[in-house]
């Protein structure tokens, strides 16, 4: 008899079944102290212990991107576990084939990606949901670029011989960038029309919609930049369009109102983060 099996329930959540003694130490294992929860009103209230539990004891509830976690933990303890099915990877080669189709420029001049560029879409590809790391400087739009375009064409609108002709986006398969100010959201469309200026591919602006202030946030283009202040408060049905979403900023999702982005977002198999920093809580 396996001890553990892992469900996907959706895109936000998978369902564990296991006996309850492996249940709870489950949840032990996914329990972090909060960084300062001593200072915190309801710990010293005595109305919350400090703590944040990731995973439902009861429910067997944990999110999809704890997965590797769940698989170390059976690995720990030599316990048996039925994960989920393993996905058809892509190449190193077939990622640095693509930036070569994709054929950047930047003020009209080509640019090539550093290796360290082609690792971190590469790795996003093939992982699905994954957080990396891009101090300044390092060519974080370049790298967003290459990834909905990944996704546009092997993906969302299929893989066609000539560069992203125009279609509508399939139910569920739109693409919603997320960064936290309005200038970033002008920054990033303006890197995207950049990178094919002088190119052989063309990057329409059909392709993208920009939502911050005064916006419509309604749109039939299958790719949304949009500040995370002017959608957090819309309700599940509106997330469902999107199929991939990416999080500039990584290290703030943690905030109430991020996670509550991400958590309607259940019909969405895409989910990569980008941050220059990490402050090294487990939370």
């Amino acid at each position: 008899m396996t001890d553990i099996v892992v469900h996907k329930k959706d895109d936000v959540y998978l369902n564990i079944e296991c006996e309850a003694h492996i249940a709870h130490d489950l949840s032990d294992f996914f329990t972090f102290r909060v960084p300062g929860y001593k200072f915190m009103p309801a710990y010293r209230n005595r109305a919350w212990d400090g703590k944040i539990r990731l995973f439902n004891a009861f429910g067997g509830e944990l999110y999809v991107g704890l997965l590797p976690y769940v698989v170390e933990f059976a690995e720990r303890r030599e316990l048996t576990i039925q994960s989920l099915p393993s996905v058809k990877t892509t190449t190193i080669g077939e990622t640095r084939e693509f930036f070569d189709w994709l054929d950047p420029f930047v003020n009209l001049k080509k640019i090539y990606p550093y290796d360290y560029q082609v690792n971190t879409v590469h790795h996003g590809i093939n992982h699905k949901r994954a957080l990396m790391i891009s101090p300044t400087s390092s060519g974080k739009s370049l790298m967003i670029y290459a990834l909905i375009n990944w996704l546009l064409e092997r993906v969302i609108l299929g893989k066609h011989e000539s560069k992203l002709p125009w279609k509508q986006p399939t139910p569920g398969g739109k693409i919603l960038i997320i960064v936290p100010t309005t200038s970033l959201v002008e920054q990033l469309y303006k890197d995207f029309e950049d990178y094919s200026n002088g190119s052989s591919f063309c990057y329409d602006s059909v392709l993208t919609h920009r939502i911050y202030a005064g916006k419509d946030k309604d749109t039939d283009c299958p790719v949304v930049i949009t500040t995370w202040q002017s959608i957090y408060k819309l309700k599940k049905d509106w997330f469902n369009q999107f199929g991939a979403v990416i999080g500039d900023e990584a290290h703030n999702f943690k905030a109430k109102s991020l996670t509550s982005i991400l958590t309607k977002m259940t019909k969405c198999e895409y989910k990569f983060g980008f941050t220059g920093t990490l402050d090294g809580t487990q939370t």
